[in-house]
């Protein structure tokens, strides 16, 4: 089946600061990052990262909409990173200070850059890897790396049913 997640990744985020600025609070339960990223913990988690990177991570790839995400990036970047690999769909994301500063998204078999997007893969590797190789080389962190020993914590306390709006990162049909 696949991954079939959304993550963010907040630099020097506080953990309690941003599930305030979600709509929630933070849980005391922690999870590990398989758990956080399977759907075994309650919805949205949220863990630290390595060089100063913050990961939320949530299975319901509605949670996080554009203008959300837009409001939090004005207090420091944030990168959002989409993975669907059954359909193979994948997306990075930057926002700063309320803008999108670039994305780059796979889907339907194009890769597809807007803005100045760092460290694109020059044509070497799977495509569909090339959003999360962006993210990795910025952040040093990978969806699918085991993230041993890192606790997830819950965001509790968000509204049952966010909007179904679409992103503008999340795949498109024609």
């Amino acid at each position: 089946m696949g991954w079939s997640c959304t993550f963010l990744l907040i630099r020097d985020g506080d953990p309690e600061d941003v599930a305030a600025r979600l709509g929630g609070r933070l849980g005391s339960e922690e999870f590990t990052a398989e758990q956080a990223t399977t759907g075994e913990a309650p919805g949205p988690t949220v863990g630290p990262l390595v060089n100063g990177w913050l990961v939320v991570t949530d299975r319901n790839i509605q949670v996080f909409e554009d203008a959300l995400v837009a409001g939090m990036s004005r207090s420091g970047q944030i990168l959002a990173y989409f993975i669907e690999e059954h359909v193979m769909t994948s997306s990075a994301i930057s926002w700063r200070d309320g803008i999108m500063e670039w994305s780059l998204t796979y889907d339907e078999g194009k890769l597809t850059a807007t803005g100045d997007v760092p460290g694109v893969p020059d044509g070497e590797g799977d495509e569909f890897d090339a959003p999360a190789d962006v993210i990795h080389s910025l952040t040093g962190w990978s969806y699918d790396d085991e993230h041993e020993g890192l606790p997830f914590r819950p965001i509790l306390g968000l509204p049952a049913e966010r909007p179904k709006r679409r992103r503008r990162w999340a795949r498109r049909r024609s």
